[in-house]
């Protein structure tokens, strides 16, 4: 008995011994794999997954370079006349038309010469060194003002038109008929046309340096060199055509113009302003959800070269062909005709608001205004001298008659300039 107990007792240790010596059973529910499979299966070093590449975007290219496209609708300031150039008058007034008679009145010239709207295109470029740095220009342009007056009589010299001025032998106001109804002075036909041309335009270069002052405001300090150039002129012409004999006179004191005859004068002034010199500024920007605001000042100092040309002329023109010329008209004659040049110093400050918003990154649309002034401007209209000797007009009665003095005169005379208006256009970054 003893004996069978420790032969059971000796079985069961051999087995649990047996039982401790194999691997750990696997998870409940998980597949025992044969040896030689589970020989293979990998480590858990192995299982670490491979490393995944991530494809970042590309930085974007500084936008370094920008144009700007302009459409300008602009007004400039009226230029200056020293005299009324056409009036009409009546009898018994004498003379008819002559300033400060009582029925003088004034045809042309009791105000500036307006040229009204001008189109124009600015262009502009520039180009970002880094750093705040940057260069920029531009380039702008206005149509050519025009302003044209005529006024005509009919076959019999009605109605009467006159030439006002100031006569220095007589030293009181006088007047030149272009046309004459009454058979007491005349008569005679006539007509006059008046023409004046305006045309401005500029450009700049500047160097900028920004500074950011916030998350929305920048300011841009500007230093560079500005030129602008205005060229105008005024011309006067007229026609007469005699009616009777013994009425109109060419270089006579005595009437010697024929019925069927025509006299033609024409006057001319044209100035020429070309402005050069240094400028400085100052362009503060503001930024909001792609929308630009910027205020721009600047002020530029040098030179204005100015030009003075003043011509004239008249003409006896006689039904068989012939003609014969004299140099002078009515406001140019000998003693003022000629080219004349100075240079002065001139001021031209500027403002400007303008506003842009990006319609992409790359592409802004803006709308702006701009107002600039400049100082000691030479205009056609001012340089006109109104004191005149009859005896150096070739169609006055009292031409050569050797009495008055060397009138008229020239002497430069300066006004200020302005120019302003708004602004629509488009610009492109690369």
């Amino acid at each position: 008995m003893r004996n069978g107990i420790l032969w059971a007792v000796t079985c069961l240790l051999a087995s649990a011994s047996l039982v401790w010596a194999q691997p750990n059973p696997a998870p409940l529910g998980a597949p025992v794999l044969p040896d030689a499979v589970a020989a293979q299966e990998p480590k858990k070093a192995d299982l670490v997954p491979p490393q995944t590449t991530v494809f970042q975007p590309a930085a974007p290219t500084p936008l370094r370079y920008w144009v700007t496209t302009d459409y300008l609708l602009w007004w400039t300031k009226a230029g200056p006349l020293n005299t009324p150039l056409v009036t009409t008058g009546s009898l018994p007034d004498i003379p008819p038309g002559a300033l400060g008679q009582p029925s003088t009145q004034v045809g042309f010239g009791d105000k500036p010469m307006s040229y009204g709207a001008l189109s124009g295109v600015r262009l502009g470029a520039g180009v970002d060194l880094g750093g705040g740095l940057a260069v920029e220009g531009n380039y702008f342009a206005l149509t050519t003002g025009a302003l044209h007056y005529s006024a005509a009589s009919d076959a019999n010299g009605y109605p009467r038109i006159t030439r006002p001025f100031y006569n220095n032998q007589f030293s009181l106001p006088d007047a030149l008929g272009v046309s004459e109804p009454s058979a007491l002075i005349g008569p005679w036909t006539g007509s006059i046309g008046i023409a004046s041309h305006s045309q401005l335009q500029g450009w700049e270069l500047n160097a900028s340096v920004r500074q950011r002052l916030s998350n929305e405001w920048d300011f841009c300090a500007l230093a560079g060199f500005r030129s602008l150039s205005l060229d105008e002129d005024l011309s006067i012409q007229e026609s007469l055509g005699a009616l009777v004999p013994g009425v109109l006179t060419f270089l006579s004191p005595v009437p010697n113009v024929n019925a069927g005859d025509t006299l033609t004068t024409f006057d001319r002034f044209h100035t020429s302003n070309n402005f050069f010199g240094g400028q400085i500024g100052g362009r503060l920007e503001y930024y909001s959800d792609g929308l630009t605001v910027s205020m721009v000042g600047k002020i530029a100092f040098g030179v204005n070269q100015q030009v003075a040309t003043i011509d004239g002329g008249s003409s006896w023109l006689t039904p068989g062909g012939g003609v014969t010329t004299a140099p002078g008209g009515v406001l140019a004659l000998p003693s003022n005709m000629g080219r004349y040049y100075r240079s002065s110093f001139s001021v031209v400050p500027e403002a400007g608001l303008n506003v842009a918003y990006n319609i992409t990154p790359r592409v802004k649309a803006t709308v702006g205004y701009n107002f600039m002034y400049w100082t000691n401007v030479a205009r056609p209209g001012a340089q006109i001298d109104a004191n005149l000797n009859p005896a150096t007009m070739p169609t006055n009665q009292l031409f050569g008659n050797g009495q008055g003095g060397t009138r008229p005169v020239f002497s430069f005379q300066g006004s200020d300039y302005w120019a302003q208006g708004i602004s629509l256009g488009l610009e492109f970054k690369f």
